[in-house]
């Protein structure tokens, strides 16, 4: 665990090799990564972060995914690392598209899982109907 100015956050120390970030999706926090940190860790800087507002990472700001882009662009320079592979996982994917968009610079690959670049359709922004019965 790395222990910062961002309280929850996790990484591997492995500074010297290509760094990975992983995004995790909402309602969610960094431990849906962990079963993936083993294999990416012997080869990748793995950093996993909370998003605000999840884990043990404070709301200081309006969220959006612009707002939580600029949180992982800030924790990815106080950690010194200059680019990134950014995997997002379903909302995760919409931060890492935020994030390749405010500093294309800083990511070097992006993966999106169970997400995708298109806008959601009014349907499923929408709540499902509960007990829809005539």
């Amino acid at each position: 665990m790395l222990v910062s100015n961002k309280p929850s956050t996790q990484n591997n120390n492995l500074k010297d090799k290509p760094a990975v970030l992983l995004i995790h999706g909402f309602s969610e926090n960094n431990q849906i990564w962990q079963q993936q940190l083993d294999t990416l860790s012997e080869q990748f800087y793995v950093i996993v972060p909370d998003l605000p507002g999840t884990g043990d990472t404070p709301v200081t700001t309006p969220l959006s995914m612009e707002s939580m882009a600029d949180y992982v662009y800030g924790l990815l320079q106080s950690e010194g690392i200059p680019r990134a592979t950014v995997i997002g996982h379903s909302m995760g994917g919409y931060v890492a598209l935020a994030l390749a968009e405010k500093y294309p610079a800083l990511v070097q690959g992006l993966g999106l899982f169970h997400s995708t670049a298109a806008a959601d359709t009014e349907e499923k922004k929408s709540p499902p109907e509960i007990n829809k019965y005539d």
